[in-house]
């Protein structure tokens, strides 16, 4: 059984005001790296200072290994987190890392700007 405990966190990755869905999307990440052989990196959680960013309301996460991995493997990593995740996330690879963001929309984005929970 995986558990948050499994994960690993860099030094950029703030916690502190994390949502459950984005536990939800680490623990998922998490299961999708170690089926592959590979250790989940947590490189980035709260953003505060990047407003324009699901970041910023504790609702996004970018996840790495912390060894190279050929790119169509973080591809494979990616369809394979965005099937489990299902139609409420949007998963992402780029920059080299897997982006992972619950997709908030409508009321609930003014609702998260104006410091509510959703």
């Amino acid at each position: 059984m995986l558990k948050l405990a499994d994960v690993q966190f860099g030094p950029g990755a703030v916690y502190e005001g994390v949502k459950p869905q984005t536990i939800r999307a680490i623990v998922v990440a998490a299961a999708v790296f170690a089926s592959f052989g590979f250790d989940c990196w947590v490189t980035s959680l709260v953003r505060e200072y990047d407003a324009d960013s699901f970041h910023a309301y504790g609702l996004a996460v970018d996840v790495d290994a912390p060894v190279e991995v050929p790119p169509q493997y973080f591809r494979l990593m990616r369809n394979a987190i965005a099937a489990q995740l299902g139609d409420h996330y949007d998963v992402v690879y780029h920059n080299g890392h897997i982006h992972i963001e619950y997709d908030v929309t409508g009321k609930d984005i003014e609702l998260l700007k104006n410091g509510n929970r959703i």
